[in-house]
């Protein structure tokens, strides 16, 4: 497939930006960023493009416009990508001009990270809709190289394909086929443990609740950002209308673990949002990090903890002994070590149970996971936990015989292939 002339909507955003960089980099096209205010696309804005890749060889492969001047150019464009704000509205404005002004063979995706496909889809035409799917991309996509690919009812298949092969041959990208699931897979996954974390440090509050539950969750489990240092990265409202949308859109026994605790709806009042606006869960007031006392709603000098149990796994593992250090984790001597366990038991099984009814495959959790979020794969921790311990026995006595029972999983579990990815690239003594 040859893809000469890209549209993005919502070119001043992070995603349709660096994405946009991508496209001009490795797939060699020339690419219209477009932003209804102009001047949001700025110098500053594509100084961090030409940051992403490493290159500013593609600045001539860049073209600014506002909505007005996309009208002139959508004819022309193989490509049109829309990566607006998660609002069916605004998308619907967006396809309107797009259907206006595109030409009828031109492939129409959408980046939402977890809307519904079917119903985003309906403004098209039967023919349009051939042509239309989500491609689902992750920040930052240099690093992060996953692309869920979602189609909807009257997708082409074979036009689908071609795109996926040009994703993957042509931007390099590791690609998923998802069902039209609330939040598709990587998202319904990797949130589902950080809000976990996030009800957890409510509950453990007394104990230092965001800073006691991080101090947890370090490299040894499988992550370089720790989760709830990861809300912020990703910003409150982008994580609260993800949870939102899952709890919404779910009936499963999983659903509660989507409940956001009263505090963060008040964080996002106050444009607490994380990262991006200074101040979320953590803050670096520019000498040292200040961390959310969730008891009185102020900031407070980070605790430094101490872990016994863990300085002794992660000593383990900095000599290359996993299977023992993760034997020291699952004999669970210590409230702490409990806590660990049971999350990451949760988190393998919850991976597989998502990507049994949403992906194409079982092992497509691993891919979604590692390349979507940089963490140690599930089937790839199983791996390391099977060599210690019986994971299935971890399974019943953390999430119980009637969940396994009713969603059929023992089976899946006892047929699971190994994985393909090394979870010692993921599991790291820091």
């Amino acid at each position: 497939m040859e893809i000469k002339n890209v549209a993005i909507f919502g070119g001043n955003g992070t995603i349709g930006s660096l994405m946009g960089g991508l496209i001009a980099g490795f797939g060699r096209a020339n690419v219209y960023l477009i932003s209804r205010d102009k001047t949001k696309l700025n110098e500053k804005l594509f100084d961090r493009i030409y940051n992403s890749i490493k290159s500013d060889s593609i600045k001539n492969r860049l073209i600014p416009c506002d909505y007005e001047e996309a009208k002139k150019i959508l004819n022309k464009c193989d490509w049109i990508f829309e990566s607006v704000a998660e609002d069916y509205k605004i998308k619907t404005s967006i396809y309107n001009i797009i259907n206006e002004y595109a030409k009828k063979d031109a492939i129409i995706t959408t980046g939402t990270s977890g809307l519904s496909i079917e119903k985003l889809s309906k403004v098209f035409n039967p023919e349009r809709k051939k042509y239309y799917f989500c491609t689902h991309f992750f920040n930052p996509p240099y690093h992060m190289n996953l692309c869920e690919i979602i189609p909807n009812e009257h997708s082409d298949k074979e036009i689908v394909s071609k795109f996926r092969k040009y994703l993957e041959d042509t931007l390099i990208r590791t690609t998923i086929m998802s069902e039209d699931k609330p939040a598709f897979i990587a998202n319904r996954i990797g949130f589902k443990l950080m809000n976990e974390l996030l009800l957890m440090a409510d509950r453990y509050k007394e104990k230092g609740g965001i800073a006691y539950i991080d101090s947890l969750f370090t490299g040894y489990t499988g992550r370089n950002m720790s989760p709830l240092s990861t809300i912020d990265f990703v910003g409150l409202d982008i994580h609260k209308a993800i949870v939102d949308n899952i709890y919404e859109n779910t009936e499963d026994e999983f659903r509660n673990d989507f409940i956001l605790p009263l505090w963060f709806d008040e964080l996002i009042k106050e444009n607490a949002l994380g990262n991006k606006s200074g101040k979320g869960l953590y803050k670096n007031d520019g000498k040292e990090v200040l961390v959310l006392d969730i008891n009185s709603k102020n900031y407070k000098v980070k605790p430094k903890y101490e872990w016994k149990d863990i300085k002794e796994i992660e000593e383990l593992i900095s000599i290359g002994e996993y299977s023992k250090a993760y034997k020291s984790l699952l004999d669970c001597t210590s409230e702490e070590k409990e806590i660990v366990t049971k999350v990451l038991i949760e988190y393998i099984l919850y991976s597989i149970y998502i990507s049994k009814f949403t992906a194409e495959k079982i092992e497509d959790c691993d891919d979604a996971m590692a390349t979507g979020f940089g963490w140690c794969p599930p089937i790839a921790l199983k791996d390391l936990i099977d060599e210690v311990k019986n994971f299935e026995e971890l399974c019943v006595k953390y999430i119980g015989d009637e969940i396994l029972r009713k969603y059929d999983l023992y089976e899946t579990i006892r047929n699971l292939p190994k994985s393909k990815y090394d979870y010692k690239k993921y599991i790291k003594a820091i």
